[in-house]
């Protein structure tokens, strides 16, 4: 009975404190920070990218035109 206590008493000394869940909760809320913002770069960048794509097409267009 001694033994069960004891497995018992070492298995709940390693389950997370509050403070434990508090500290994952706050990096969690930072993480999910970071991905919002890193999904709105990500945004802007794939439409500058294509907006950088248009404008070659229209220069290559224009050169033509222009050479003509």
């Amino acid at each position: 009975m001694e033994e069960l206590f004891k497995q018992i008493i070492t298995k709940l000394e390693t389950l997370p404190t509050k403070e434990d869940l508090q500290s994952i909760h706050h990096k969690l809320d930072a993480i999910m920070g970071q991905v919002a913002t890193n999904t709105e770069m990500n945004s802007a960048i794939h439409e500058l990218a294509s907006t950088s794509q248009e404008h070659d097409t229209d220069i290559k267009l224009l050169k033509k035109v222009v050479s003509q």
